[in-house]
């Protein structure tokens, strides 16, 4: 499973609008208005593969209008809470 952050930018006033559209689109897990910094939203997508990722980017969410710009973060690795809890363990003990 792929995963990656997205970070909007809208246009000044529609930061509501896009933020629903976003309901609609099935590999979007969480969506989060910011109160600060140079962004409006960020998003949290997942795919089966990281090329999945790029066409989600590209044509479910690049297409929403008054999107005026947005970054891509992809993530590497997510270990769950007890790989890294309880894996380090293993190897002290």
């Amino acid at each position: 499973m792929a995963t990656a952050y997205i970070l909007i930018k809208t246009t000044p006033g529609h930061e509501r609008e896009v933020y629903y559209k976003f309901f609609h689109v099935p590999e979007v897990c969480e969506a989060h208005p910011l109160v600060s910094g140079g962004y409006s939203l960020l998003l949290k997508i997942r795919a089966d593969t990281f090329e999945r990722l790029g066409y989600i980017a590209a044509d479910s969410i690049g297409t929403i209008g008054n999107i005026t710009s947005t970054e891509i973060l992809p993530v590497l690795d997510t270990p769950t809470k007890k790989q890294r809890f309880e894996e380090p363990l293993k190897t002290i003990i």
